[in-house]
């Protein structure tokens, strides 16, 4: 079955638990700040993309494979998906590991984040976990490699990691592959990198595309629309299908495979409205994916992403701040954008 045939978002990888503690300011070791608000909201590549596509009123199948625990936050997690119409038909339960949970520490005023990962089932996570012939989606959509050993670790009867296992048989059965990298300083970038033959849509930061081309990251002044587009063609350069997104707090720049890159600054958000920035790499992710679902030029599908991303800043949480993608769209259209030179 081709991709034209098939319908719906698939996504895999990281499924956990957020609980977001707005702060007043980031501490010094061993000094005290104050907690002002504690929130519990979903978390993880593949849970948030798709609370964020049922946010948006992506009108398409959302279905999620993964792995939770047997105990009340694996139960939150289905009741949420429940609520969204997520199908959760390949998201199992382990007895012997509990479910994941991120402490996310928002700073009061910047909106940064610092993360405390306890990784539960997530480490568990492998290729025969994803069944993906019984699956009609026309993308899957992969978060975060680098912090799933199971799909990370190569294997000694392929010499490739799972991850590029499971991305070779996504293509032969006519998907679209997404994946989204994570900012984790653990991550083997070398191994991530030779899954790019298999990856359409390739999702990262500044931070980690220097990562991954073994780079010394560009210092936040420095930050371009030209570096990020050549920070994008380079990656392209080693293998990728379709496009590279590469984005930054200033915007992003999205470079096809077969045409010039397109560079959009980040919606001009009042500072008032600003209430962390947990989540905006995944909100730009989901807008994106869904402007490709529908067919949508590379311009439009850019500008859904940077919306989307908006729109989840006016929130702490990784999805809250989410609307359908009419009022993102209308949302950032109202605000204007930044440059990004």
């Amino acid at each position: 079955m081709n991709s034209v045939n098939r319908s719906g978002i698939l996504a895999g990888g990281l499924w956990l638990i957020d609980s977001t503690k707005s702060i007043d300011r980031y501490p010094e070791a061993g000094r005290l700040a104050t907690i002002t608000e504690v929130t519990r909201s979903n978390g993880g590549g593949a849970f948030n993309l798709l609370i964020n596509l049922a946010k948006l009123e992506a009108e398409i199948p959302l279905s999620g494979i993964g792995l939770i625990g047997e105990d009340r936050d694996g139960d939150w997690i289905l009741e949420q998906c429940r609520h969204h119409k997520i199908d959760t038909t390949h998201l199992q339960r382990r007895r012997d590991l509990p479910t994941a949970v991120t402490d996310v520490m928002t700073e009061l005023g910047s909106g940064q984040r610092t993360f405390f990962y306890l990784p539960g089932a997530n480490r568990a996570l492998s290729e025969d976990h994803f069944p993906l012939s019984s699956s009609n989606a026309r993308l899957l959509y992969l978060g975060y490699p680098g912090l799933l050993p199971g799909l990370d670790e190569v294997k000694a009867s392929s010499g490739r990691t799972g991850l590029a296992e499971v991305l070779s048989r996504a293509r032969q059965l006519g998907m679209v592959t997404a994946v989204d990298l994570v900012s984790a300083e653990t991550s083997d970038w070398v191994s991530i990198a030779t899954a790019f033959p298999l990856i359409d849509l390739l999702f990262l930061n500044e931070w980690e595309a220097a990562q991954v081309l073994g780079r010394t990251p560009l210092p936040d002044a420095s930050i371009s629309a030209c570096n990020l587009g050549e920070l994008g063609r380079a990656l392209l350069n080693r293998g990728l299908g379709r496009a590279v997104v590469v984005h930054c707090s200033r915007g992003a720049v999205c470079v096809p495979a077969e045409s010039p890159a397109l560079t959009l600054g980040a919606v001009l958000i009042p500072p008032q409205e600003l209430r962390g920035t947990c989540g905006a790499g995944d909100a730009l992710a989901a807008g994106f994916l869904l402007g490709y679902h529908q067919n949508q030029p590379w311009t439009a599908c850019l500008e859904l992403a940077l919306c989307a991303a908006a729109t989840c800043l006016t929130d702490p949480t990784s999805s809250a701040g989410l609307r359908p993608w009419r009022d993102c769209l209308a949302y950032g259209r109202h605000h204007g954008f930044r440059e990004l030179l």
